[in-house]
């Protein structure tokens, strides 16, 4: 199959997904997405108080919050097909 076909290989002999560049993009990128995950969901719900003046928002309520933003942000990171392709097109 690969003398058939070289060029499926040539991106994994040149190191293209698995570079130290790369890498480190993917690292920052997560921590990037990490940090607003969790902070505009906690800087909008900090001051969420009742007109009688007990907490709106606990932590159980705020985990949930949080799990479903990046239940969401992870679904449409995996099915945005041009995110996957974009090394396999542009050489």
């Amino acid at each position: 199959m690969s003398l058939n076909y070289p060029q499926l290989y040539a991106l994994g002999i040149r190191n293209t997904f698995l570079s130290y560049s790369v890498f480190m993009m993917t690292i920052i990128e997560g921590v990037f997405a990490a940090v607003i995950i969790y902070f505009i969901p906690h800087c909008a719900m900090q001051h969420a108080v009742q007109p009688n003046g007990h907490e709106l928002v606990d932590h159980k309520t705020f985990g949930v919050v949080v799990e479903s933003v990046l239940t969401i942000a992870v679904t449409l990171r995996v099915s945005n097909p041009s995110l996957h392709v974009r090394g396999l097109t542009h050489e």
